[in-house]
């Protein structure tokens, strides 16, 4: 008896032990993410093959958030994988649809061009994996096989993909290095018929080819060339410029069939025998006129001969587990599978891929983190929760007592765009934001730039007066400032009080005047030629505060025009290098860009060698000029970031294919005033070469002297070219693998901020140069060939505001308003070059106090107030902050209570 009820417990205790740890998530319900993992993890390179279509792909709606052109905005980071493939798509279809039109059959791209090119798009940017331009049938032309004039190959597609080199033998770590590619001709061999409607996956072929459409988009180029002596080369009209207009991918606002904008997004869909991953692809047409070289003109026409190919591998895309709302529009196949709790909002993390967890849990409105948690709940680490943890934590506590916002409605609005003194202020709006808070269903939310930017534009301390010197004609070289911020100083002074801190500290110290520096001049020597720079003067540095250097940054951005800036000093025209902290990450795409050039002409200068002899196939050319051009021309209209594009090579290190070499050769492409026109300007023509600009210069300093590639990244690619015109079948390269040397984002350089003042740009920038390679004249090694430069807008970048590390190169780091006892700042992305980009949370402990639609104080808001303050207006600046986190209820215990009552009861019988 005594042995069966043994038994019997070790059963009841057993059966225990296997319910509570029968499984961590088994009371999670399935939801739409298991339905895709699910079938993810169904298909291989095995059993592809043998699936029915609908098994390779996946709706488009598990891919939230697909750009458009339209709608670029780098605010939205979860997006920006997406941006990266997007516009190299674009890149490459503007860029053929310019060199078929422009350039003669012989000087068209060769073979190895493209193969070149596709490997630059994937080694020059991480995020794509797949780059390829695929040909119609007998659609193309090609000019790199003996006596097959004006003959068309039956397909031609090269592609190329990233190869994982991780059991390489040539690498010994194990560990895939990003750095190595595989290239193939998909219109050649067997069973590759990518045109064939049995093709499974080419959806992105047959969204654009056969060409239906009859109306192509016009683009206008204007270029500048100079001849190899340096000048200006005159155009039919005899104004230096010739026009030339060819056709392109579609433009935004063209509206054809069901397709607005240029690119076409495929469904997901498994890359089978190819890359044998589940990939995302956006395709690009390319425009040629076809037929070529005949007689029937009746019978030409520009018509869509080609796709240009750009994918990213689906596991590295972002999905939003959040409800449908601002910023999640919808479709999204992943939406409302996020596990926040009813007292908390989601809001979708960044790089987490294709993954849950990929969210956090903020409390809602009236809600408050308990006193254990610091900020919002990680959504990977709730779905990691076991049942007990979910039901009993995640939550967010009521907070009592909350406060009502005032509003004064009797108090002037403050005007916080006056830069110039003046004291007109807008007629009184009784709804004016500045003085009340927006209604509860009004609030704009904090990732989105309210609809009025109330960002003080100055101190309102008097530390300068900001009026504005231009009303009357100025002599050159005028101080930007007034009298008081002149570092060189005047017998003229501002009260003691209104005085910079740097200028207070030496008068209060007694400090003499500074006697005036001596001048000095210094000469460059550029091969023959001697360049005799301005003079320069050097002074003490100025230590300015945090605010006034944002001040007086925002003070430039506002009163630099092209019109005056003729007539101000050097220094006015610049900007230290620690005003644009972050660019990297906003303009990361721009970067990409500039590596993505200047690895495939590194690529090009180092393996391609003219001399060099095959049986029935002509090796490539030297670049020609208008393919230099067309590569930035396609930098500048692939990417609305961008202001302009530039290859800069070093004298006498271009060499046309004519035989000539050219001293300096540098084509600038940049945007115009007209839509979709560009201008294309050589720099060698102009009498100031640019290998004296800092740009240049710095880069020059760093890489003109390499020794067999050392400090440079080794790239691999791996070739396999069709067999002949037919091709029947592939073989591998001559040159079986590539190698070449070149280099990655963390390589280039970025200018400090300058106002642009050559009577191109004209407005403030930000220089991103990168240096190419190529070998020397005896082929024996390499050597510093140029530079590859972008220009991007200074007004888009964000400013963060926020305390950060005392080593941290942020000139603007701690100015924002938040209370430091009861609230944090946090960044807040899409603000622009202004203030107010940053939101006050609470604090760990603390709560926020007052009835609101949000549970932080908007940055904005901050600013308004705290101008409002130091102008001795109405605020209510001393009440944003956050107060201690209080009970949310009166709650009993009877241990507590018992204890009480027999501890007085002790007290009163002693």
């Amino acid at each position: 008896m005594a042995h069966a009820v043994v038994v019997c417990s070790a059963v009841v205790v057993i059966c225990m032990l296997l319910h509570y740890a029968s499984g961590q998530f088994r009371y999670q319900v399935r939801d739409a993410y298991d339905e895709v993992y699910t079938k993810i993890n169904l298909i291989n390179e095995v059993n592809c093959k043998t699936k029915q279509p609908e098994d390779l792909f996946l709706a488009m709606s598990t891919v939230p958030a697909i750009p458009h052109i339209t709608q670029v905005d780098p605010k939205y980071a979860n997006r920006t994988n997406l941006y990266h493939v997007h516009n190299t798509a674009l890149n490459r279809g503007f860029f053929f649809s310019f060199i078929f039109a422009l350039e003669p059959d012989k000087a068209e791209p060769g073979l190895m061009y493209y193969y070149k090119s596709q490997n630059a798009d994937i080694v020059g940017n991480r995020w794509v994996n797949a780059s390829g331009v695929f040909f119609n049938a007998n659609g193309t032309y090609p000019n790199f096989y003996r006596d097959f004039f004006n003959r068309t190959l039956p397909l031609f597609g090269p592609h190329t993909i990233r190869y994982d080199d991780f059991n390489e033998p040539t690498n010994p770590m194990r560990e895939a290095t990003l750095l190595t590619t595989q290239g193939t001709d998909m219109g050649a061999g067997s069973g590759t018929k990518y045109d064939s409607p049995y093709f499974k996956i080419n959806n992105w072929f047959k969204a654009w080819l056969p060409d239906r459409r009859t109306q192509k988009s016009i683009y206008h180029a204007r270029i500048k060339y100079s001849n190899v002596t340096g000048q200006f080369v005159k155009g039919a009209q005899d104004d230096y410029e010739f026009k030339f207009d060819f056709f392109g991918p579609p433009g935004p606002t063209d509206q054809t069939d069901e397709t607005l904008g240029p690119v076409v997004w495929s469904p997901p869909y498994f890359d089978c025998g190819r890359s044998n991953k589940w990939i995302l692809t956006a395709s690009v047409p390319i425009v040629d006129l076809y037929p070529r070289n005949t007689e029937w003109r009746h019978l030409q026409d520009h018509i869509y001969v080609a796709v240009a190919t750009a994918s990213v591998d689906l596991r590295e895309i972002d999905i939003n587990q959040c409800p449908l709302g601002l910023g999640n529009e919808g479709p999204n196949y992943f939406a409302n599978t996020a596990k926040c709790k009813n007292t908390t909002y989601c809001e979708p993390y960044i790089g987490f891929g294709l993954r849950r967890g990929g969210y956090r849990c903020i409390c809602k409105p009236g809600y408050r983190y308990p006193h254990w948690q610091r900020g919002p709940f990680a959504g990977d680490i709730i779905e990691r929760a076991t049942r007990d943890e979910y039901e009993h934590g995640f939550d967010c506590l009521r907070i009592g007592e909350i406060k009502v916002v005032t509003s004064h409605l009797n108090q002037e609005p403050v005007n916080p765009f006056e830069l110039d003194g003046s004291t007109t202020e807008p007629p009184y709006d009784p709804q004016s934001p500045y003085d009340q808070a927006p209604p509860y269903d009004q609030a704009p939310p904090y990732n989105q730039a309210p609809p009025y930017d109330p960002a003080p534009r100055y101190d309102p301390a008097p530390r300068y007066d900001p009026a504005p010197r231009y009303d009357q004609p100025s002599p050159d070289n005028q101080p930007l400032y007034p009298n008081q911020f002149d570092p060189a100083g005047n017998d003229q002074n501002p009260p003691f009080d209104q005085q910079p801190f740097n200028l207070r500290k030496k008068r209060d110290a007694g400090a003499e005047a500074e006697e005036a520096p001596e001048q000095r001049v210094e000469k460059r020597e550029v091969g023959t030629e001697t360049r005799e720079e301005e003079a320069h003067v050097r002074r003490k540095r100025e230590s300015f505060r945090p605010n006034e250097k944002l001040d007086m940054a925002i003070f430039k951005i506002k009163n630099v025009t092209k019109d005056n800036c003729k007539q101000l000093r050097p220094e006015d025209l610049r900007m230290s290098s620690d005003t644009i902290y972050g660019i990297e990450r906003y303009y990361s795409m721009q970067m990409y860009t500039a590596v993505r050039l200047a690895n495939f002409l590194s690529d090009y200068l180092q393996t391609i060698n003219p001399e060099e002899v095959f049986s029935d196939r002509l090796t490539d050319r030297e670049l020609t000029v208008n393919q230099v051009i067309g590569e930035v021309l396609a930098n500048v209209a692939g990417d609305d970031q961008l202001i302009g594009s530039g290859v800069f090579f070093d004298v006498n290190k271009f060499r046309s294919r004519d035989g000539f070499t050219k001293q300096f050769f540098g084509p600038y492409a940049m945007r115009t005033d007209v839509a979709r026109t560009y201008l294309i300007v050589d720099f060698a023509g102009h009498s100031e070469t640019y290998v004296n600009d800092p740009w240049f210069r710095q880069v020059k300093a760093r890489w003109q002297s390499i020794h067999e590639g050392l400090g440079l990244s080794k790239f691999i690619s791996k070739f396999m070219l069709r067999s002949g015109t037919s091709g029947r079948a592939l073989n591998p390269y001559e040159h079986f693998p590539d190698v070449y040397y070149g280099l990655s984002t963390q390589d280039g350089v970025w200018t400090p901020p300058y106002f642009d003042c050559d009577g191109y740009v004209n407005q403030w920038i930000v220089t991103y140069s990168v240096p190419f390679f190529g070998q020397n004249i005896l082929r024996t090694g390499l050597e510093f060939k140029g530079v590859v430069i972008v220009d991007v807008k200074l007004q888009n970048l964000d400013i963060d505001q926020c305390p950060m590390s005392p080593y941290v190169a942020n000139a603007f780091k701690g100015t924002d308003r938040c209370d430091q006892l009861t609230t944090e700042c946090e960044f807040v992305p899409g603000r622009g070059f202004s203030r107010g980009g940053y939101k006050c949370n609470c604090k760990q402990g603390y709560e926020y106090p007052f009835y609101d639609p949000t549970t932080f104080y908007d940055g904005d808001v901050m600013e308004v107030e705290y101008s409002k303050m130091k102008k001795g207006l109405l605020n209510r600046f001393s009440q944003l902050q956050c107060r201690i986190g209080g009970a949310s209820a009166v709650v009993g215990s009877v241990m507590a209570t018992t204890a009480a009552v027999l501890l007085a009861a002790f007290v009163q019988f002693s």
